[in-house]
């Protein structure tokens, strides 16, 4: 099964590879380490194809799995926001100017969600 996760890796567009997909025993993985750890047959790259194997079925998720994402997709946003220049400013709707952390706090359960379907939409690539 290897190859499904080569060639899963290989389509996921650049961007992506380097930010976090899932998470197995406590250790949050990005799909670049997914796809080492499965190359070199380790016992984490077994796990972490499992869940990737797992989150690309149709099927409705288990509350474990919903949780897991949860806090992938805040993880994702965190390096999102904080791969930002220095000093930048994210501007609202309302005409609030808000710092990325504020930006994060305000608007985290929106983030979530959206980085939770991101996710999903990456692993069934």
């Amino acid at each position: 099964m290897r190859g499904l996760i080569e060639s899963w890796f290989y389509r996921l567009p650049e961007d992506e590879r380097d930010l976090p997909i899932v998470e197995v025993d406590g250790v949050i993985l990005t799909p670049r380490q997914v796809y080492e750890e499965v190359i070199r047959g380790t016992e984490l790259g077994e796990k972490a194809q499992k869940v990737i194997e797992r989150l690309r079925s149709p099927m409705t998720l288990s509350y474990e799995d919903t949780e897991m994402l949860r806090k992938v997709a805040l993880e994702r946003a965190k390096k999102k926001l904080a791969s930002l220049p220095p000093g930048v400013k994210i501007g609202t709707l309302s005409g609030d100017v808000l710092t990325p952390e504020e930006f994060l706090q305000r608007a985290r359960d929106y983030i979530i969600d959206y980085e939770v379907k991101k996710i999903l939409s990456l692993v069934r690539w």
